[in-house]
């Protein structure tokens, strides 16, 4: 099933139409293409095949994902599939094939991340949808490797980053043409004013995921077949899944899920910011964040 309208560019410093807003409303989702231009996706491939070149995998980031679900919260964690080892520990297929994903904090740890995150159109277009106070609270790089042939199951982004009352958006940046056999974003349009179906949140130190609505979640039908640069906002509840990528290619896509920091953020969500590091919004206190180059900081004052 088509999405209609597709926005063939960013608007004008984010300022969206009452039309675009009622398709977001409607279809729980936007899309622009040519969002980003192919330097700056270039640029940003270039720093995640660094990441990866510099990452030495651990059979723990293919272990139970509790721990480093945690530990992302403020760090760059990257999560492998769970056969990337034998029983041996060693890799069953080369280290970019092992990679389901990298994650959460690079938007605060890395400058080129911020930079490509944190810009004035996300910011006006989060106000515009309904965000009063946008908070940053968790970004990713989408590589959706299954070593075992098996297909992600759907899921809604309010189900892992509540908050009461839900507000919760997410940018996607596609990374390369979508093609079949390269995973590609599908989502069950329209399906984001059914109910939430459940919440992950911590019990005990656990992981522990809360029935909300035994509805099973819709299949999702519609195929986002986008060019590179293309930007993708969702609806916190619409169900989304990202196909298996069976090809060479290496980060399909990244995001980054925005919160509204006038909602309340239960203290049992799985992500919880150290206080010397807390959820910051598109212009954040950058002298919390020495990481962040001076340069940068400069121009972002």
């Amino acid at each position: 099933m088509p999405i209609r309208p597709v926005f063939n560019r960013m608007p004008e410093y984010g300022i969206i139409s009452p039309g675009t807003r009622e398709t977001f409303t409607e279809n729980g989702l936007v899309v622009f293409r040519s969002a980003y231009s192919t330097r700056e996706i270039s640029q940003l491939r270039k720093r995640i095949e660094q990441m990866v070149r510099n990452y030495q995998p651990d059979p723990a980031d293919a272990a139970d994902p509790g721990p480093r679900l945690r530990a992302s919260a403020s760090d760059t964690s990257f999560f492998l599939a769970a056969d990337a080892f034998d029983a041996e520990g060693k890799l069953t297929c080369s280290k970019m094939r092992a990679i389901c994903e990298i994650g959460h904090a690079m938007h605060d740890q890395d400058p080129v991340f911020s930079s490509f995150f944190r810009r004035e159109q996300l910011l006006t277009m989060a106000f515009m949808l309904g965000i009063k106070k946008p908070r940053l609270i968790r970004s990713r790089c989408i590589f959706n490797r299954t070593l075992n042939g098996s297909q992600p199951a759907p899921e809604q982004d309010a189900a892992v980053l509540y908050t009461d009352p839900e507000a919760t958006l997410c940018f996607w940046i596609v990374m390369a043409d979508s093609k079949p056999d390269q995973g590609c974003l599908l989502v069950a349009a329209k399906q984001h004013q059914s109910p939430l179906r459940r919440r992950l949140r911590e019990v005990n130190g656990s992981l522990q995921t809360d029935e909300l609505d035994a509805t099973p979640l819709p299949e999702c039908t519609t195929r986002l077949m986008l060019d590179a640069g293309s930007l993708v906002v969702t609806h916190g509840r619409l169900p989304y899944l990202y196909a298996r990528n069976n090809s060479s290619f290496t980060c399909l896509a990244v995001a980054v899920q925005v919160i509204d920091g006038d909602s309340s953020y239960p203290a049992d969500n799985w992500l919880q910011r150290p206080d010397e590091q807390p959820v910051q919004g598109f212009t954040p206190d950058l002298d919390k964040f020495p990481q962040l180059a001076p340069s940068d900081k400069k121009r972002r004052r």
